[in-house]
This record gives C-alpha cells, sequence and structure tokens, in this order.
C-alpha cells in the first residue's frame, strides 16, 4: 500500500465531508505502506479528526514516514486523539517510527492520555512543521513515551527549510517522557522497568 497499510482515513478535497471515525478496542498490526504502515489520517480541506480508545499499534513497517500512525493536517483542521492506547514495535525507515505528526498550515493539537510509546524504530514522536505559522502542540498525561530508537529519539522536531521545526509548548502532565530537557514538575524522566 502506498498510503495507510491497515487503514487510510482522508476528508474530501472538495470540503463538505468530514472524516472523523471513532474507534475503540481496536489492534492494527503487522501492515505495511510508504506513509503511515499502520494508519494514514489526512484532511484535505475539511476535518478529519479520528479518535482511538483502547487501541493497540504494533509491529508495522512504513518505507518513509509514519510507522504506526501518520497524521497531516493541510488545508483542513485535523487532530488526533489517543486514549488508552499502546503504540509499539513500528518501523519507519525515515522519520516517525511510532507516530508522525505533519502540519502544512495552521495548529494542531494531538492528545495523547493514558498511552504508552515504545520499542519504535525511528523515533517514537516526531512533529514536522511545513510553514513558519504552522505549529503542533501535543499534550500528554498520564503517558510514557520511553525507549524509542534510535535512542533520545523520543519526542523531536523537523521542518522544512521554511521553518525551524520547533514544537510550540507542547504539555506534558503526569508522564514519563525519556531524554526530554525542561520537562516541567510533577512528570518523570525514569525508565519504567525500574519504577514498577
Amino acid at each position: 500500500s502506498n498510503m495507510g497499510g491497515g487503514m487510510f482515513n482522508s476528508s474530501s478535497s472538495n470540503g463538505g465531508v468530514f472524516a472523523n471515525p471513532t474507534l475503540t478496542n481496536c489492534t492494527i498490526s503487522s501492515n505495511k505502506a510508504y506513509k503511515g504502515g499502520g494508519m494514514y489520517n489526512q484532511s484535505n480541506n475539511t476535518e478529519a479528526s479520528p479518535i482511538l480508545t483502547n487501541c493497540t499499534i504494533s509491529g508495522n513497517f512504513s518505507s518513509y514516514w509514519g510507522g504506526g500512525v501518520y497524521h497531516e493536517s493541510n488545508r483542513g483542521q485535523s487532530n488526533i486523539e489517543f486514549i488508552n492506547c499502546t503504540i509499539t514495535g513500528n518501523v519507519a525507515t525515515n522519520l516517525g517510527g511510532g507516530v508522525f505528526l505533519y502540519v502544512g498550515y495552521q495548529t494542531i493539537t494531538p492528545v495523547f492520555t493514558n498511552c504508552t510509546i515504545s520499542g519504535n524504530k525511528g523515533g517514537g514522536i516526531v512533529t514536522y512543521q511545513y510553514k513558519k505559522r504552522s505549529y503542533i502542540t501535543p499534550t500528554f498525561t498520564n503517558s510514557i513515551v520511553w525507549g524509542n530508537f534510535p535512542d533520545g529519539e523520543q519526542i523531536s522536531s523537523e521542518g522544512s527549510r521554511n521553518t525551524k521545526g520547533i514544537m510550540t509548548n507542547p504539555i506534558f502532565s503526569h508522564s514519563n517522557i525519556q531524554h526530554y530537557a525542561g520537562l516541567p514538575a510533577g512528570n518523570i524522566g525514569i525508565n519504567p522497568e525500574d519504577n514498577p
């Protein structure tokens, strides 16, 4: 598959058609694609904002961006929310082994609540801003981002030549994040295996 080996979700380029599915108790596993090995989500002039609850995204492969999930907000509002989800063991040969978040022209606020993102290759979560006025503000609550490869690439930012590739004030609450400088009070950076 070219985009979305396990699931492809996109709003209409003609406008007026939204793509806001709710997925509950699902498993997206062992899929392959160029972008979004497990899941590909894109807004195309209208909204595409899925919510995933109690889902496992594992063992998927992307030959470019987004081993587990590729999420793009481009000329249409597109947020994605993960609740009680595990994203593990996915691979991207370029960027975003676990989750790749791309924004073209606006601000998006992806949400991770009670989630574990670990053991992915190509980075845990990678954000990518294309335009100077595009922003990504992820929120992590009671979540773990740990043990993704290469070591140190847990939550990172990239960008085109038009941007500096900097996330806009990510929000952390009661989370365990590996190798994140400036982690605010109330969060920790301790190996979960050492902190049962």
